[in-house]
């Protein structure tokens, strides 16, 4: 029997605990609640009740904008509750009213089956099949005094996609059933589907009952219970949303860089401001030139030069941005440090703490003073001077200010020249009123004025307010209180947290191949759906907890959890942080951020959050805007707080609540980024920044250290083992390869390396690090040398050395004889060419360009080794992986990708690779999941790759579709979770088409859209996760008749492709000149068509001709042809196969071939059949575009034709039924466009039919094609609907789209 999951207001609002009104708005609210309760009576009917409930959710409820909800009585509903003041405005809530003298029909907490619910059932469904239910948010039973808050989402999962009872509700609507009544409905149908459903239905419950409630907090829980943000579902707006870019930030910061964003073939991607626009001044520009004058990279290795470009200029401007990109980082990590310090302490105190500032930092070597003799040395080894200046500026202990090795090897910001400036930039937060002017620069003048480099960079980021953590203000005030304006205040900074710098940094970073920063919607999506399931398995499968086993939910866990005394809940915590995440192509490490929030949160659930004694903090972490968020018992924020301090002694005081919560706080994400987090990037950059950001959540946990007098700040880690540099696609040994020797016999340990790492992880000072760094290039070098010891290619190579010794050097009693001398020559030559073979393959193989970057999953990680090193895997694989197609990847990659990997296609995207490289890299169990393109459903590409799942249980496919989730990019993304256990025969996987983009949350969005599909379902073939209804008809179709490129013997050919049509294809009037000069070139000049010409039904026109020159045409026939085509000779040379990478890529004419400079590019060997009557197909259109053509028109390589003069089979073609079919298997573009290429119209079934039957829809076919003739924008609906009718009729189905017939018909 279902019954209700009751949760108490505080529970069913835990989300929103960050909501807190006004003591006026808390007031208005009880005062509300009051008024409703005073007129209620107990003792009369329900529709005494109506009017006062109705006044207070209408009061209650109110937009924040302003106005009114309209609410009344709608047909036999008691009351409904629109989104707008009006009637016409949607309905979000519905309530079924009972009086409290009828006790039989209420709900009861143990008990949904009554009569009210039956009767609330009753409306949800009358309503989603009239379509009046889409804004649906809550259903509600209530007395007034009792009320069970239903969600919208749940009745559509648990009733609307229940289709038995949506089909018993049909019939019993329709007069199908034996009674018409609503007790028919209540009894037979709703009633006994409630008791045969099994689980629980949640409701928010509140019994006012006893009255108003005494307690603030329980005041405060039904606050939020009845606040739009909850009964309407409305997006919070406190504050603005973490992750939404500060776009007058960026693009300052950008001109002060020296960039600029530009749209580039369709992508947003980020480069040197154009020479017009260059200011002296701008980090890139004075970089360029310090470098350009100086040493430059001369001291930088032609290896390591590479990557930046194949020129001087090309590796000049990639160092220079490099550089000018760690400079920066370090600088917004430094603003975000200080605004960390400032709210810290007292607000009259800030200016102790802001050293970020043009008084203190007037040159470049102030900058470098700081980032390398303050923030790297401990405050008792800072010189006096130094110590004096930045006084309250504490250690970091973070490699990241530490010289890099590029700096050593090219420059330090202290190089740059002081005094260049910038004009100022137009509309520059500077020049608002209150703000400070920067000083001029020595070349300002009044005509040109600019503003003195540095001091324009401080002063623009001290413009802003940089916060590690948005959600708290000063002292803890309610936001109410505390954003009140006061009329002496100085006019608010725009906030910018580190979500928002997190997204600037990977929006530059991403200068080279555009920006593809994923949303925090979709991380924080990923996150919780992947890492519940994940935690879950952790604690259910762990061999030490048998009480764990079989633990089936998060709740279930939870319980189990609970009783467990403060020892056994220590080893659970620790164990919990054993969990392991990664990120192979890590980005700018949003994905690992996101994680990183959604274990802490995972852990406050299960009651894991302990402090250092191992007692549960009564504290709750939860993930709100993808940000951690953290309150105490009441719901209200918890930030840390300095009580005191005395800035003439440094002295400060922390209250001990206070330090215990942030202790815990900084502990608990340093373990788990120390032990559970891990990321790999090819971009360096990538790798810094990912580091950067981890580091930024560290630091809005950091804590005084109680043993420190409160005097210094707990050090970040180094993260440097965890977050590495390399090509995850490419590594030199296998996951499997054998390194028990290393362990057994050689000088270290598994413990020790373990060990090793995590004093890495907590060191302090570079000789430490250097030491340690060494043990691990000893330790790597011994690993790299057992894995060749055990590798085939070596095993016959030391072989064949070795047969090679024995033959040279074998002494024998007996005298050889002439022939047994010369085999042992030959053999002994032989064994000679056939090292030296090997030695150079195995040089090649390991020493190759391709190979520098390799990464070696075997060892790199040791937190996924086993007790034995085996490697073990990682829990989740979670990111966003390359999009890069495949005839944009690196030639010399493909024969690697061909060996490598079984999903291997020619024409495969990047990310094809990622996907099987994370389910290799998953421990057993794991669980893998991406954000990527859905086109490898659908695409030849992709063929391999849906082979290779069925190895696999896919857990959930969450389709964008056209929606831009990553901001002007059309991509195509879906969300793909799989499992590594294999399927089994009735495995099924949610699958879900969002409509569009949140809000409401993205769980929601797809709670309500999701379905299940069965595995097994899914043929080699293009997947279709299409409704089971639509997977029968596909199915019906498919079986019916034989598909199209059987049915005309395989006569379906590509229109053709010149390469060059600028020259081959001419206008009316060039053609005419031609002509005129030679008359025989009519002979091969024809008519030609684009894909844009070719018209549903109409006969296509020419504009536009074809210089026909294909394969072994005697060109001296054509001179005047040829004449005009040398004209593009350039052009038209086919490229010589031999040439090297960067001259095949400046290669200005057509790709190789065998084809001749003048001839067409591709070998149109059935070229006659363009002149024969045929069906002619656009290869872009929005649906069925077929039409036909018998003037012997030729056409381009957009287009398709078969050659025939069947009108049956166009019609067919042009059905609604056999393009509801096509769309199922093609594959699909941006803006509703599909690609109608021969590769899936051959797939296309055609149904048998008669002769007669052929020859009726040949008739109809042939009066659209007459009528389109005589006026092409003729209205043949009525013609092509009967067509319709008839096709469908053929494959015995309806017509898809069409209305059903109703029940009663």
């Amino acid at each position: 029997m279902l019954v209700p999951h009751l949760l108490l207001p505080d529970a069913a609002t835990a989300s929103l605990r960050r909501l807190r009104p006004t003591a006026t708005q808390l007031a208005d609210f009880r005062g509300h609640l009051a008024e409703m309760l005073r007129h209620l009576d107990p003792h009369k009917i329900e529709r005494h009740g109506e009017t006062h409930i109705l006044d207070f959710l209408r009061a209650v409820s109110k937009p924040a904008e302003g106005g009114s909800r309209y609410g009344n009585v709608h047909g036999k509903r008691d009351l409904v509750l629109h989104l707008g003041d009006t009637a016409a405005s949607p309905v979000a809530v519905v309530l079924e009213v009972k009086g409290p003298k009828n006790p039989a029909e209420m709900l009861a907490p143990t008990d949904l089956n009554r009569k009210a619910f039956q009767q609330l059932l009753l409306y949800y469904l009358e309503d989603r099949s009239d379509d009046r239910a889409d804004d649906f948010k809550r259903l509600i039973v209530t007395t007034g005094y009792e009320w069970y808050v239903f969600d919208a989402v749940d009745f559509h999962r648990l009733f609307w996609k229940d289709k038995a009872l949506v089909r018993a509700f049909q019939d019993w609507k329709a007069g199908g059933k034996a009674s018409t009544d609503t007790d028919f409905f209540y009894k037979s149908i709703a009633g006994k589907k409630l008791a045969a459903l099994e689980g629980e239905l949640r409701a928010a419950y509140v019994d006012l009952r006893p009255g108003l409630p005494a307690k603030a907090g329980e005041l405060m829980s039904l606050y939020r219970l009845f606040h739009p943000a909850y009964l309407l579902k409305e997006p919070l707006t406190l504050r603005r949303d973490p992750n939404t870019l500060n776009q007058e930030f960026y693009n300052e910061l950008l001109y002060l860089m020296g960039l600029k964003e530009d749209k580039q073939g369709g992508l947003r991607r980020i480069g040197r401001c154009p020479v017009g626009e260059r200011q002296p001044g701008s980090l890139l520009e004075n970089t360029l030139r310090k470098l350009q004058t100086g040493h430059g990279l001369l001291n930088l290795p032609s290896a390591e030069r590479e990557p930046y470009g194949s020129s001087t200029d090309a590796q000049l401007e990639g160092v220079a941005l490099a550089l000018c990109l760690m400079w920066v980082n370090r600088l917004l990590f430094l603003k975000l440090l200080e605004g960390q310090l400032v709210r810290y302490h007292d607000p009259a105190q800030a200016a102790h703490f802001r050293f970020l500032h043009p008084e203190r930092l007037g040159e470049y070597d102030d900058v470098q003073t700081l980032f390398f003799e303050v923030l790297n040395q401990p405050l008792a080894e800072r010189s006096p001077d130094v110590a004096l200046e930045f006084p309250q500026v504490p250690y970091l202990n973070s490699s990241l200010f530490e010289p890099s090795l590029l700096e050593g090897q090219t420059m330090s910001i202290s190089g740059l020249r002081d005094g260049l400036g910038l004009a100022p930039f137009p509309g520059s937060v500077l020049r608002k009123k209150g703000a400070p002017t920067p000083p001029p620069a020595k070349a300002s003048t009044p005509a040109a004025p600019q503003w003195a480099a540095l001091p324009y960079l401080l002063h623009f980021l001290d413009a802003y307010d940089f916060a590690t953590d948005p959600t708290t203000t000063h002292a803890g005030t309610a936001p109410a209180e505390a954003d009140a304006p006061r009329p002496d205040a100085a006019p608010a900074r725009p906030l910018l947290s580190a979500a928002v710098l997190g997204l600037v940094f990977e929006k530059i970073n991403g200068y080279k191949d555009g920006s593809f920063y994923t949303p925090g919607f979709v991380t924080m999506y990923m996150a919780r759906q992947t890492l519940g399931r994940a935690v879950l398995r952790h604690f259910a499968q762990a061999p030490a907890f048998a009480e764990l086993a079989g633990c089936d939910s998060l709740e279930e866990l939870q319980d189990r959890l609970a009783p467990a005394k403060r020892p056994q809940r220590l080893a659970y915590a620790a164990h919990f942080n054993t969990l392991t995440v990664l990120d192979p192509a890590v980005g700018s490490g949003h994905f690992l951020v996101s994680a990183l929030n959604e274990l802490l949160a995972l852990k406050s659930r299960l009651g894991l959050f302990l402090d250092e004694e191992g007692a549960v903090l009564s504290y709750t972490l939860d993930v709100e805007h993808d940000e951690l968020v953290v309150t105490n018992p009441d719901g209200e924020p918890a930030p840390y707080r300095v009580a005191g301090f005395d800035p003439a002694t440094g002295q400060r005081s922390v209250g001990k609540e206070r330090t215990r919560l942030q202790q815990a706080l900084f502990r608990e994400k340093r373990a788990l980024m120390e032990h559970a987090l891990f990321g790999v990037d090819l971009n360096p950059n990538s790798v810094r920044i990912c580091r950067l950001r981890l580091w930024i959540e560290l630091l809005k946990h950091a804590y005084y250290k109680p043993d420190t007098g409160f005097g210094e700040l707990e050090t970040l880690p180094n993260l440097d083992l965890n977050v590495k540099t390399g090509n995850s696609l490419l590594a030199r040994f296998a996951l499997d390869a054998d390194l028990s020797e290393v362990f057994k016999k050689g000088k270290f340990s598994l413990k020790e390396y373990k060990a090793a790492v995590h004093d890495y992880i907590r060191s302090r000072g570079r000789d430490e690090k250097t030491r340690l760094l060494g043990f691990f290039q000893q330790l790597k070098e011994q690993f790299t040398a057992v894995l060749h010891k055990r590798d085939p290619k070596r095993e016959k190579l030391r072989l064949a050395r070795n047969q090679r010794i024995v033959l040279e050097t074998q002494v024998s009693l007996i005298p050889e004889t002439k022939k047994q001398e010369e085999a042992r020559y030959f053999e002994v030559r032989r064994l000679e060419l056939l090292a030296n073979q090997l030695d150079a393959e195995i040089k090649a193989h390991e020493q190759a360009a391709i190979f520098r970057d390799a990464f070696e999953w075997r060892f790199e990680f040791p937190e996924v080794l086993d007790d034995a090193g085996t490697f073990r895997g990682f829990d989740v694989v979670i990111g966003n992986p390359p999009y890069i197609r495949g005839d944009s990847q690196d030639a010399d990659m493909k024969p690697h990708f061909k060996q490598r990997f079984t999903t291997f296609h020619s024409n495969a995207d990047l990310y094809v690779y990622f996907i099987e490289l994370g389910l290799q890299l998953l421990a057993p169990g794991g669980e893998l999941s991406y954000i990527a393109p859905n086109k490898w459903l659908s695409l030849g590409y992709g063929a391999p790759l849906r082979r290779w799942l069925h190895n696999y249980q896919l857990v959930e496919f969450v389709d964008f579709g056209e929606l831009y989730v990553f901001p002007l990019v059309k991509a195509y993304p879906a969300i793909l979770t799989i499992n590594q256990r294999k399927p089994t025969a009735d495995s099924s996987f949610r699958a879900a088409a969002i409509p569009q983009l949140p809000p409401p949350s993205l769980e929601e969005m797809v709670a309500t859209h999701v379905r299940s599909v069965t595995q097994a379902t899914l043929g080699e073939d293009v997947w279709s996760l299409a409704d089971e209804p639509d997977k029968e008809m596909l199915a019906k179709l498919k079986a019916t008749g034989k598909p199209l490129g059987e049915y005309v013997c395989g006569k379906v050919y590509y229109g053709i492709k010149t390469g060059f049509n600028a020259a081959f294809v001419v206008d009316a009037a060039t053609r005419a000149k031609i002509i005129a000069e030679d008359e025989r070139s009519a002979d091969i000049i024809v008519p030609f068509l684009a894909g844009r010409d070719v018209k549903r039904y109409k006969q296509p026109k020419a504009d536009k001709y074809l210089l026909f020159t294909r394969r072994g045409i005697d060109m001296e026939k054509y001179p005047a042809v040829l004449k005009y085509l040398e004209g593009f000779k350039t052009q038209l040379e086919p490229r010589p196969k031999n040439l090297d990478k960067t001259a095949a890529l400046e290669w200005p004419g057509r790709k190789p071939g065998p084809y001749k400079w003048y001839e067409v590019q591709d070998n149109i060997n059935y070229w006659r059949e363009f002149e024969k009557p045929k069906i002619i197909i656009p290869t872009f259109a929005t649906s069925a575009p077929y039409t036909y053509d018998t003037q012997g028109l030729y056409s381009n390589d957009k287009t398709t034709i078969i050659p025939t003069d069947d009108l049956f089979l166009l019609g067919v073609l042009n059905s609604s039924t056999t393009d509801f079919y096509f769309k199922s298997i093609g594959a699909k573009l941006k803006d509703a466009f599909f690609e109608y290429k021969p590769k899936y119209l051959t797939q296309l079934p055609i149904p048998t039919a008669t002769p007669e039957q052929q020859a009726a829809i040949a008739a109809l076919v042939q009066q659209i094609l007459d009528a389109k003739a005589q006026d092409p924008a003729a209205d043949t609906a009525a013609l092509e609907a009967a067509v319709d009718a008839a096709v469908a009729a053929l494959y015995g189905v309806a017509v898809p789209g069409a209305p059903a017939p109703s029940l009663a018909e």
